[in-house]
């Protein structure tokens, strides 16, 4: 968001689509769209051109099926063809895509396809695991849990020292995903201004006190 918002093409939409979460069956229209067929069938533009002059985000790139990346290859060359249309249309988007796997070893086993791949790698961020950056843990909570207060319209909360000494030693198996449900949970579950030590989940404080904490298993978010 901060980079479209930047940019040249702040003035056009930003659309956003996590791969994971489209069957592989429907993921080609509505990506690219569909034409019209039949009596009964209704054709669609597709998300590719609602983001035409403007950035098409694709999260979780690595879950896109094998066609599609060969139509998104199309795509990073100024052309865009519909499903079940014979002819392409000019398209000019920012691509911008983001996931949790390695894909220039997916190019190497032929999982991901190499000449997408080095289509968008271009400019490429890794970012490391929440659990490495101590600051960016409580800057990150206190944004999220000022926004889940709005939202809910709840008084602004504070975190307490203890509470905020919690949250660093935490492992944050989740990453931002993890810290903002967790916000959500000390919205609600808080009964004063300040969050306190006793306000938390029970894996923060299990793992505070020294204990081994209820959730397992690491993983990491791109």
């Amino acid at each position: 968001q901060g980079l479209h918002a930047s940019s040249d093409r702040a003035h056009a939409p930003m659309i956003t689509l996590n791969c994971a979460t489209v069957p592989q069956n429907l993921i080609e229209a509505e990506l690219f769209g569909a034409e019209a067929y039949g009596d009964n069938q209704v054709g669609n533009r597709g998300l590719v051109e609602a983001a035409d002059g403007g950035t098409l985000f694709l999260d979780e790139i690595s879950e896109l099926a094998p066609s599609a990346q060969a139509r998104l290859l199309q795509v990073t060359q100024g052309e865009n063809r519909k499903v079940g249309g014979a002819n392409t249309k000019p398209i000019n988007v920012r691509i911008i895509a983001a996931t949790h796997r390695d894909l220039k070893a997916l190019t190497e086993n032929g999982a991901f396809r190499s000449d997408l791949f080095y289509r968008l790698n271009v400019v490429s961020f890794n970012l490391s695991p929440l659990r490495n950056r101590h600051q960016d843990i409580l800057e990150i909570g206190e944004y999220l849990l000022a926004e889940t207060c709005r939202k809910l319209d709840k008084p602004l909360l504070k975190i307490g020292d203890e509470a905020r000494k919690a949250m660093l030693e935490y492992h944050w198996p989740g990453n931002v995903r993890e810290l903002e449900n967790i916000c959500r949970w000390l919205t609600v579950m808080s009964a004063g201004r300040e969050v306190l030590l006793s306000d938390l989940p029970p894996e923060l404080k299990a793992e505070s006190a020294g204990k081994e904490s209820p959730i397992q298993g690491d993983w990491q978010q791109m």
